[in-house]
Formats: C-alpha cells, sequence, structure tokens
C-alpha cells in the first residue's frame, strides 16, 4: 500500500468569516493611523499575529493514510493513529476544536479517544481507511494478537 493524502476541505463561510475579522482589523489600523499611530500599529501587529498563528497551526492540513496508520499533519503539529487501534470511522458535523477546516467531519474513534478531520472527499477517505482498518486487524488475527 502507498501513502495517500487527503487535504483538509475549507467551509467558505469559514473563510470568509476569518477574513472579514482580519479585514475589519485592517480596515481599523488604517482608519487609526492618522489619529493614534502607535493604537493602529497594534492592530497591525495583531493582524500579523493572526496570520502567522493562523499558519503555524493550519498549514498543511491534510490527512494520510499511509501503510500502517492515519497521519494527520495541521501546521506544526502531527500525530499518528495505528489503523489498528481504531475502533470506528463515521460521518460526523461535531463542533469540537480539530484539526479540520470544515464541519463536515469524520470521527475516527479509537479506545477511549476520537478524532475529527474533514477530508474533502469524505466518502472516498472513509472506504479507504475502514479498508486499511480491516487489513489491519485481520493482520493481526493471523498473528494470534
Amino acid at each position: 500500500m502507498t501513502d495517500i493524502t487527503f487535504r483538509s476541505r475549507i467551509d467558505a463561510w469559514l473563510a470568509c468569516v476569518v477574513a472579514l475579522v482580519i479585514g475589519l482589523l485592517l480596515v481599523q489600523a488604517i482608519r487609526l493611523y492618522p489619529v493614534s499611530p502607535a493604537e493602529s500599529l497594534s492592530y497591525f501587529g495583531l493582524v500579523a499575529f493572526m496570520l502567522a498563528l493562523g499558519w503555524l497551526v493550519g498549514y498543511p492540513c491534510e490527512y494520510i493514510l499511509t501503510p500502517d496508520h492515519l497521519l494527520v499533519r495541521s501546521g506544526v503539529a502531527r500525530y499518528r493513529v495505528p489503523y489498528a487501534d481504531i475502533t470506528s470511522v463515521e460521518p460526523s458535523g461535531s463542533l469540537w476544536a480539530a484539526p479540520a477546516l470544515s464541519l463536515r467531519r469524520v470521527k475516527v474513534s479509537r479506545a477511549g479517544r476520537f478524532h475529527l478531520v474533514s477530508p474533502e472527499d469524505r466518502e472516498l477517505f472513509i472506504i479507504m481507511l475502514r479498508e486499511r482498518v480491516t487489513v489491519a486487524r485481520s493482520r493481526l488475527q493471523r498473528r494470534g494478537v
């Protein structure tokens, strides 16, 4: 099996909300500059901070099906979920914080935990992940684990 990468789906409304907030902060910074340059700079700094933070935690946001585990990459964060540990894979619309840029999500459960991801092609992702989980479980059964 080879690695298959799924990018995160991005909800248009979410992108619009983020752009609106940043746009409003920029307008306020420009508007304040003639009156209070110091305060204006603090708004520019806030915009720069938000953009940098968003980049660090959100780019790239992708999910990689490797031969033996699901790799979730979201900015500088990365974690692996071994297929053999996965107990269920199902569609979700959960609002919990997650490395996902959409509310059209997939809930990947394992003992006592779950992970939420939002691949662009949710149906294909679910099918392929379930296949890999099935293969991993059958390997464990053959080994007698």
